[in-house]
């Protein structure tokens, strides 16, 4: 079966956000060429706030260069919160609806399974579970515009699951979730990814931008 990631980072107290799409043995890969040209070593955690100036300066051309030649999709979505919009109604309806709208086209019509996965950031005070929430709208969101009709989100043992059937007899399951950066190699790629793209003027022009 063929397994791809979606797994979505923000930063900048939620005003931007970047989203890593692509299969799994990809993204592995990516992440190895990037680890190796920060630390010179595979496996290593990546967290943009974590790592030096000296570091991010030495390793970004290699960084870009892979980024470049790598099949991951990336989209760097611009979103402040205007004043007096409800945060509620923001970042768990306006948000995962757009990003939706950049994602679903290039699973039209596939097979197999989409983990699609949200680090903590995009917590609402006094909602529980807001993440979540999120990433159970985003899947709404995506299910409906690939088949044209609703689809039933389940939840279990703490995971949500739907599924896709298309006309040509093709299936995706998907699978959403909250999870840490540490335990995520896609969600550490978005991290670094929008790190760079929001501190450097110029490079990762492959890497989608846009104010929504």
């Amino acid at each position: 079966m063929a397994l791809k990631t979606i797994a979505i980072d923000a930063s900048h107290a939620a005003s931007y956000s970047c989203t890593a799409f692509g299969y799994n043995n990809n993204i592995n890969a990516l992440h190895d060429e990037i680890s190796k040209a920060m630390f010179g070593k595979k496996d290593c955690i990546l967290h943009w706030v974590k790592i030096s100036k000296k570091i991010k300066k030495k390793a970004q051309k290699k960084v870009f260069n892979a980024v470049k030649k790598s099949k991951i999709h990336f989209y760097v979505f611009e979103h402040k919160k205007p004043l007096g919009e409800k945060k509620k109604n923001y970042y768990l309806t306006y948000i995962p609806n757009n990003i939706s709208s950049y994602t679903h086209t290039k699973l039209l019509g596939k097979y197999g399974t989409v983990i699609v996965e949200s680090d903590r950031d995009f917590e609402v005070k006094g909602i529980k579970d807001t993440t979540l929430k999120l990433v159970h709208n985003l899947l709404f969101q995506m299910c409906f515009k690939l088949v044209g009709k609703p689809v039933t989100i389940r939840k279990q043992r703490g995971e949500l699951r739907a599924t896709v059937k298309f006309p040509n007899q093709n299936r995706l399951e998907f699978i959403g979730r909250v999870n840490e950066s540490a335990n995520s190699k896609a969600i550490q790629l978005a991290d670094v990814v929008l790190g760079y793209k929001l501190s450097t003027k110029k490079g990762l022009e492959k890497v989608f931008y846009r104010k929504i």
